[in-house]
């Protein structure tokens, strides 16, 4: 802080000297030096106290001149305190305004990060119930299994012992493997058991395993039935999955609820194979060409095949 007493001697001194009393001056005889909004309001006040004027008096100027010239100066003085505050009334609001602004923008982000963080902890909940439903399915399955050789005396025949180890392998790998589309079986489609040579009484009899695969196998040559039969033999996915028959769809809850994400999971993973499908840009499926010859064929040999069997 600037000393009052020192600020007053250098005025006294200056003036004294003839010298003009001026902030700057006062300034550069203080030992410290100080501020213009430290050393100027004690100027000011010590040339309210000593009625002081800017220079001597002239004798050719009379008092009232020199009196003008301070009210004057006075004037532009309070009226350029006045801008400047006003100016900094102005800068001071337009950084709040900037503070409140980025304020808000923070309170959106931590609000967003909060819906995140709970959209993760309800996500992470839902994992673990699925975790523990498959692993309630595994247990059942391998003591329903249990039970079952059980009741053949531990001796059902080998097929029926695979049958059951089959099923219980490929509910397992389906519940460390929850993001797998492709059921454990369907490898190895074959376009060459259409599914009209297939009754319902031999897909019941088939073990597990085999009857999903030839179920979408059939599924799959129905789907390319309707394609051959379509315009253009090209459509969407959930287009063909709503033109396939009630039971069919009905019988596909046997082992996935077959929808149209799911068909077009099985028809993309033969499309990667080159079996039966093209997969285009926008989703779309058409026939393969060698799928059309190979099904030409089949259809122009089975007349042939029937007249034979007659003789």
């Amino acid at each position: 802080m600037v000393n009052r007493n020192e600020v007053v001697a250098v005025a006294d001194r200056l003036h004294a000297a003839g010298e003009r009393v001026s902030v700057r001056a006062v300034r550069e005889g203080l030992r410290r030096g100080g501020s213009f909004g430290d050393v100027g309001p004690l100027v000011a006040a010590w040339k309210l106290a000593n009625d002081w004027r800017a220079r001597p008096v002239p004798e050719d100027l009379p008092v009232e001149f020199h009196d003008l010239m301070d009210r004057y100066g006075a004037g532009l003085w309070a009226k350029a305190k006045e801008i400047a505050k006003a100016e900094l009334g102005n800068e001071r609001g337009a950084v709040e305004a900037r503070l409140q602004a980025d304020l808000e923008v923070r309170a959106d982000i931590g609000i967003a990060a909060d819906a995140l963080e709970r959209r993760v902890r309800e996500l992470e909940a839902r994992l673990r119930a699925s975790e523990a439903a498959h692993r309630e399915t595994i247990l059942r399955l391998q003591q329903e299994l249990g039970a079952a050789r059980s009741a053949s005396g531990g001796g059902g025949g080998p097929g029926s012992v695979q049958a059951g180890s089959g099923l219980v392998e490929d509910v397992s790998n389906g519940a460390s493997k929850v993001s797998s589309s492709v059921p454990a079986g369907e490898d190895e489609a074959s376009e060459t058991s259409p599914p009209d040579k297939r009754s319902d009484a031999s897909i019941a009899t088939a073990d597990p395993p085999e009857t999903a695969r030839r179920f979408w196998d059939g599924v799959m040559h129905a789907v390319a039935g309707i394609l051959s039969a379509m315009e253009g033999g090209r459509a969407s996915a959930s287009v063909l999955h709503d033109r396939l028959d009630a039971a069919t769809l009905e019988r596909a809850a046997a082992f996935q609820v077959l929808d149209p994400g799911l068909l077009a999971t099985k028809m993309a993973v033969r499309a990667d194979r080159e079996k039966y499908f093209l997969r285009f840009d926008d989703g779309s499926f058409g026939l393969r060409d060698d799928y059309r010859g190979n099904a030409a064929r089949r259809r122009a040999a089975r007349p042939a095949g029937r007249a034979q069997s007659r003789t």
